[in-house]
């Protein structure tokens, strides 16, 4: 089965936790995928997400304006199959578009 992994600093990173949790998936019932991490994987996502803040905020507000455009813009060009991630987090994919 699946570990899912953490998104941290623009890289996928193991959980630092020796125990899992099962994460099910609608449908089909039952576990799809695995889960782990703990405080400190929380602590590292924090820590990194302050160190991009402190770059961002002196991004200009019109260059800031257009990086938030361009994600859209991917996000509406992948619709149909970024949804499909996040369903191993036990979304259905009606759920994970926000519809």
């Amino acid at each position: 089965m699946k570990t899912v992994e953490h998104w941290i600093g623009g890289a996928s990173t193991p959980g630092s936790s020796t125990r899992t949790a099962e994460v099910y998936n609608r449908p089909p019932p039952g576990p799809g995928a695995r889960a782990a991490g703990r405080d400190r994987d929380v602590d590292q996502a924090v820590q990194t997400a302050k160190k991009a803040y402190a770059a961002w905020q002196d991004v200009s507000l019109t260059r800031r304006a257009r990086i938030m455009f361009a994600f859209r813009n991917l996000v509406e060009q992948h619709a149909t199959t970024w949804p499909a991630g996040i369903r191993e987090h036990g979304k259905v994919i009606s759920d994970a578009k926000g519809r």
